[in-house]
């Protein structure tokens, strides 16, 4: 299995793509992380570079080149964002679409009461979470990509991220992993039965949680 991250910009430091690593090793003994980034300094050598290509996007709309199957030529693959905490090896299902998390943390159907189909807060609330997602040589990546080359200028007006954007409009493209992961951010709690935990909807990460089972596994 291949492990693939993103590093753009100042909001990470190599310290979250080396730590993802350990993680990895722990529970994968020979596992192989790729950082997708346009600033490798001071991630470890044994981590390999996947320089972003020349374009002009940022933030989470990175990813979207995970379904570039060209440039993405990685088979069996699973990506993960760096605000997370692995807690134990975690088993994975993939098919001929990408898979990815559903949000059975937020009651997504409460959170949509009163929001009607011609509000901007539609583009707010989703049903997945792609801070863990996975592909192999069989799954169709291709045709997420091809949709948003086509409609990019659009696409980046509307939604606020590619979580949005995939719910929204291209809601069959995908499938969901098995309930592995939790956010933390959502209840404060961290959840020791789920294999991942997430430091997401929140500008403090893992680093700045002071919690023993967090900094147990953080290292």
């Amino acid at each position: 299995m291949n492990f693939v991250c993103l590093k753009w910009g100042n909001k990470y430091s190599s310290e979250f793509v080396n730590k993802l690593h350990n993680m990895l090793l722990r529970f994968y003994p020979s596992a192989e992380l790729h950082c997708m980034t346009e600033d490798p300094t001071g991630i470890q050598d044994r981590i390999n570079i996947i320089p972003l290509p020349d374009d002009n996007l940022e933030k989470w709309w990175w990813k979207m080149y995970l379904f570039n199957e060209e440039w993405m030529a990685l088979d069996n693959a699973c990506f993960l964002d760096l605000d997370l905490v692995i807690q134990d090896r975690f088993k994975i299902s993939i098919g001929d679409k990408p898979t990815l998390l559903r949000t059975d943390w937020i009651d997504t159907k409460e959170m949509w009461k009163g929001i009607n189909e011609y509000s901007h807060k539609i583009y707010d609330y989703c049903e997945i979470n792609s801070s863990i997602l996975t592909w192999n040589k069989y799954t169709n990546r291709q045709l997420i990509w091809n949709h948003f080359a086509e409609h990019r200028e659009k696409v980046l007006f509307l939604f606020k991220g590619i979580d949005n954007y995939l719910n929204h409009a291209l809601k069959d493209s995908y499938d969901f992993l098995p309930p592995i992961a939790h956010s933390y951010w959502t209840t404060g709690e961290t959840w020791s039965d789920k294999p991942v935990i997430l430091f997401d909807y929140n500008e403090e990460k893992q680093d700045k949680v002071d919690i023993e089972q967090v900094n147990r596994l953080w290292k």
